[in-house]
């Protein structure tokens, strides 16, 4: 039994997972004008242009999920940001843990849909922990650069075989780079302006608050796109197929839609009973690892309740009466199963094996969860934006 947990719970490796979300609609713009004249051969250099055009089409919606290992106990204790970093993050999430009708569950659910506007890319980025794993040297230091190799996996579509990863990987980090260092400065910037709302009595300072913690978390962003990039540039990263994201993506469609719902994606939120999941190596996948990671969905959703058991003083509860037309909308779409855009080609069915596969920690999980409905909502907007220019040029 203790040889079970201890193979169960070993160390885990220092790997980037390719997680390909979505095949968007072609681009308009990405579209090679028609040649005036046909019968004119394209010089190399237009020809060219247009490959890397398509190439640059045929690639899905990516996400890049770092997975590092633990801290390991030569490191030492953790510093005191990362302290309080990570006791801010467990009182926040302990306010999801509360009465629906209390006033802490009231501001979280309204701070996790401003951050669900935040684009998954960001979040990803600001997960990574700068040298965790490996610490890289910088040049002109003293000191011996370690050197490992950081697999990049992907999975196998044999129908459209993705490209190599790895120069699209370096365009995304050139790009979130002075982005995210930018916002950072823009967001402390305007700081002075919130302190305005501090005069107000009793309400704390939630705008000084929120600027302060974009500005914190383009911060981490950018630092974690520039480890990345010093990984990339050292040669520690190298593109491997996987078998295990394979099984992911395999179990596509194993959620049913609702009976009668003839436009429903195969991969519903809400699905009827797992059963087992077919691999791509012609394995299975047991019940047990599904089930345990839809416990792991659940425990980082806060849908367990809260462990200490206390109560919210009745003068502080929310009257569920006074809510808004919004709050009625969010309660009804969370109990009506949405139909996924079936360009899709991660749903929220396949998470739970994902991060049993992976021994992901439940705020990975959610970043993926939260990934994941941002390419549905890209993929309609696309789709949109493409029924809007044929209608205009008709």
């Amino acid at each position: 039994m203790v040889a079970m947990s201890s193979t169960s719970r070993q160390a885990r490796q220092f790997r980037i997972l390719a997680l390909p979300l979505a095949r968007l609609p072609r681009p308009a713009s990405l579209a090679p004008p028609p040649p005036s004249n046909p019968a004119q051969p394209t010089d190399s250099s237009s020809g060219s242009t247009r490959n890397a055009a398509a190439g640059s089409a045929k690639t899905p919606l990516m996400l890049f999920h770092v997975v590092q290992p633990d801290p390991s106990a030569e490191s030492g204790p953790p510093t005191l940001t990362k302290r309080a970093m990570d006791k801010a993050a467990d009182v926040w999430y302990q306010f999801g843990q509360k009465d629906p009708k209390s006033w802490s569950f009231w501001i979280y659910k309204r701070g996790e849909r401003l951050m669900d506007r935040i684009e998954y890319e960001e979040w990803s980025l600001k997960a990574i922990q700068e040298g965790q794993g490996v610490k890289i040297v910088p040049e002109g230091k003293e000191g011996k650069q370690e050197r490992i190799e950081i697999p990049l996996l992907k999975p196998t579509f044999e129908d459209q075989p993705l490209p190599n990863l790895v120069p699209k990987l370096h365009r995304f980090l050139i790009h979130r780079i002075p982005y995210h260092r930018k916002m950072m400065w823009k967001a402390i910037i305007a700081s002075p302006l919130t302190w305005p709302f501090a005069i107000i009595p009793v309400v704390p300072n939630f705008p000084l608050f929120y600027v302060l913690w974009r500005a914190w978390s383009h911060y981490k962003a950018w630092r974690g796109a520039l480890y990345l990039e010093g990984l990339l540039q050292r040669g520690m990263i190298v593109e491997q197929p996987s078998k295990l994201l394979d099984q992911v993506y395999t179990a596509r469609g194993i959620a049913t839609a609702p009976k009668g719902s003839e436009n429903a994606a195969p991969d519903q939120t809400h699905s009827e009973r797992l059963g087992r999941v077919p691999s791509s190596a012609g394995g299975e996948v047991p019940e047990e690892a599904v089930e345990q990671g839809e416990k792991l969905v659940k425990q980082a959703k806060g849908e367990t309740g809260a462990p200490d058991g206390t109560a919210t003083p009745e003068s502080m509860v929310f009257n569920p009466e006074t809510k808004s037309g919004e709050d009625k909308a969010a309660e009804v779409s969370s109990t009506t199963p949405a139909a996924r855009h079936p360009s899709l080609l991660l749903g929220p069915s396949q998470v739970p094996l994902l991060a049993k596969l992976f021994d992901l920690r439940p705020l990975e999980v959610i970043d993926i969860e939260r990934a994941v409905e941002q390419a549905d909502l890209r993929a309609r907007k696309a789709d949109e934006a493409k029924a809007g220019k044929t209608g205009a040029k008709a």
